[in-house]
């Protein structure tokens, strides 16, 4: 959203080159911020997100080293040279209007599962029923993306969780800053409107527990949407807690 297709087609261009067949490209419509941090990003830009599709056309001819979608850009060309394109560029979204836009340029799409769970199963359907075979996809290909948190000690695992729970709620009034401590979020007093099932705290986009449950539970989803692939994302004050909870989750989708 913030950026020329050109200049992203360079960026990954230069990572190919520095790193062969070992990155991969996901782009969205979604400013990824809030309202006056996407404002700030798109200062002096004067296209709007109705131009996304046209930039995701000019993207792929770019990063294809073929003539762009635009015209008045067909004599531009993205450096440096690569001698193959990126095995994969994905469309990642939360919406319907994601969903049509990767199937259309027949591209794999993500679904951000842990924004909006409420509406995969639409998107993921939508993808499948329009998708339009490209040189780079065959068939539909769908990856979730699912907030997890994974630990053999459950009391950890609720410790975790309430540090994310008080994180989201001061972001949610504008205070941005790190993952409170175990110890900090503890302390913190939750409001009667952020603790009840449907404010702010629900948790409803989380998956967390043991790795029984985890695994099973995550299983559970992949089979259910289609998805062939997930993104995991656990975010937590203790590094050492994140590694060990992907360790574990790896573990038990493998068992």
């Amino acid at each position: 959203m913030h950026y020329s297709p050109l200049k992203v087609a360079e960026w990954l261009k230069m990572l190919q080159v520095l790193h062969p067949g070992r990155i991969d490209l996901g782009i969205g419509r979604a400013p990824g911020s809030d309202g006056i941090t996407a404002a700030a990003l798109a200062y002096g830009s004067r296209l709007g997100v109705e131009y996304f599709p046209a930039k995701m056309a000019d993207l792929i001819a770019f990063l294809n080293d073929r003539t762009p979608h635009t015209e008045a850009l067909a004599a531009v060309t993205a450096a440096p040279p690569v001698e193959r394109p990126p095995e994969s560029v994905e469309c990642w979204a939360q919406s319907e209007e994601g969903a049509k836009l990767a199937a259309y340029f027949g591209l794999p799409f993500s679904y951000a599962h842990f924004i909006s769970p409420e509406h995969a199963r639409r998107a993921c359907d939508t993808y499948r029923e329009e998708f339009r075979p490209s040189e780079q996809l065959a068939e539909p290909q769908v990856n979730l993306g699912v907030f997890a948190l994974c630990s053999e000690d459950e009391a950890e695992v609720e410790d975790l969780a309430r540090c994310r729970d008080v994180w989201r709620l001061r972001v949610e009034r504008g205070e941005f800053g790190p993952i409170p401590s175990v110890e900090e979020a503890k302390a913190y007093r939750m409001t009667d409107e952020e603790t009840e099932p449907g404010g702010t705290a629900a948790r409803r986009h989380q998956i967390l527990g043991t790795p029984d449950v985890v695994g099973e539970r995550l299983r559970g989803l992949a089979e259910d949407l289609g998805a062939v692939e997930m993104s995991i994302v656990s975010i937590t004050h203790d590094f050492a807690a994140r590694v060990r909870g992907y360790e574990l989750m790896a573990g038990a989708m493998h068992d």
